[in-house]
């Protein structure tokens, strides 16, 4: 019954695959996408643009981080999603760490650079042609992930923002005040609806084992839990005045914009938005955004470094030992059918 469930999915997954190719390969689409997303990404940037021209360019080049701690701590923060997902999918898929490394790295960069979730597809693509499993298997497992992914991330968040209001009684009751009671109620029954379905129906949802399930669990929220512990420290040692409450609400704020779904460059968006937050809570603008954007630029050094190191040596290293492959068994052939 699972088999013809997968089955089924997988073929409503390539119908829409198929029609959504043939709209965006229409050359109309692909230049309304292509100014779109160039739209987007000018908008964020004239919007900082338009900041720094507030608070003086000088003053960001002048409040560049130069503590060698904070690239040490940004080393972490890059690779920990990658690592964490190596242990995952050794889980899932009981491939070599090695073997998984690349491919999940350039996952990182499509998800970053292009568009949200278009690492999972180029992930599903490389575990088609890589893995010797079918495209069912593939495709369940990387839904497996995504799902227990998702169900962390926002139990994390919900963590995230009871500590943040706890820790922020005034806004907590200001934030109370403008909620009707019923929606309070609604949303209570809503999440324990939601909480029973996936209970329910949880073989359905995710195909992985109970213990399996749990470890990735574990990981996903031991990632969250670094993350946020690390990227804390890395802000407050350049900027230790600040409250640790401040660097929280920017926190909140990055947690909440990373679980927008296909939405490009959004460290870009999270600066822009940080850069408004850090004149509300009296936060030294021009210090922020220098530390946000070194990050930024740093992301953009390592995503083209890894996504070329891939294209020209991995790849091309792959397609050498195939050629040398096809060359053996094209010379040992025909002499085992002339010793036959």
């Amino acid at each position: 019954m699972d088999q013809n469930i997968y089955s089924d999915y997988l073929r409503s997954i390539n119908r829409i695959r198929d029609r959504w190719l043939s709209i965006i390969h229409a050359p109309r689409a692909k230049t309304v996408l292509k100014w779109t997303r160039r739209g987007f990404v000018a908008a964020i940037l004239g919007y900082m643009i338009y900041h720094f021209f507030q608070i003086g360019w000088e003053n960001p080049w002048n409040s560049l981080p130069v503590r060698p701690l904070f690239y040490i701590l940004y080393l972490p923060l890059f690779f920990i999603l990658p690592i964490s997902e190596i242990f995952i999918y050794k889980i899932i898929w009981s491939v070599p760490y090695n073997k998984l490394l690349p491919p999940l790295l350039v996952k990182k960069v499509y998800n970053n650079e292009v568009l949200g979730y278009s690492g999972e597809v180029f992930l599903y693509w490389w575990g088609r042609s890589e893995l010797g499993k079918s495209n069912i298997d593939v495709m369940r497992s990387i839904k497996d992930n995504n799902v227990i992914s998702v169900i962390v991330s926002t139990l994390f968040t919900l963590i995230i923002l009871f500590i943040f209001f706890e820790t922020n009684p005034t806004v907590f009751s200001r934030w109370m005040h403008k909620i009707p009671d019923s929606q309070v109620y609604y949303i209570v029954i809503l999440v324990a609806v939601i909480t029973g379905l996936i209970i329910k129906f949880k073989r359905y949802i995710i195909s992985l084992s109970l213990i399996s399930s749990l470890e990735i669990f574990g990981i996903h929220f031991l990632r969250h839990v670094l993350v946020v512990v690390i990227q804390i420290y890395q802000w407050h040692i350049i900027l230790p005045e600040i409250s640790y409450h401040i660097w929280f609400t920017f926190v909140v704020a990055q947690i909440l914009l990373a679980m927008l779904p296909f939405v490009p460059n959004k460290d870009l968006l999270f600066i822009s938005i940080s850069i408004s937050m850090s004149t509300v809570l009296e936060a030294p603008l021009a210090a922020v955004a220098a530390i946000l954007l070194v990050n930024s630029v740093c992301d953009r050094v390592l995503h083209l470094s890894i996504y070329s190191y891939y294209e020209f040596i991995v790849r091309r290293r792959k397609n050498f030992a195939d050629f040398q492959t096809a060359e053996i068994g094209a010379t040992v052939t025909p002499q085992l059918n002339t010793d036959m």
